[in-house]
């Protein structure tokens, strides 16, 4: 499947749904990022399931 796209092979990553793609893609940029600042900016219309993961307390409202 990876060669059909033109990807490596490990640069496929099979979820078992939504929310954790949602989940693996905020957190996998945050660390990649983090030597850029402690902050990632969203929008009132962002998913339920990235607004989750990124306030779990919802202390960003």
């Amino acid at each position: 499947m990876a060669a059909s796209i033109g990807a490596k092979q490990n640069e496929i990553i099979f979820t078992s749904g939504g929310i954790e793609a949602d989940n693996m893609a905020l957190f996998g940029v945050s660390e990649s990022y983090q030597k850029n600042g402690k902050h990632i900016i969203t929008s009132q219309i962002e998913h339920h399931a990235a607004s989750a993961a990124l306030c779990p307390d919802s202390i960003c409202s």
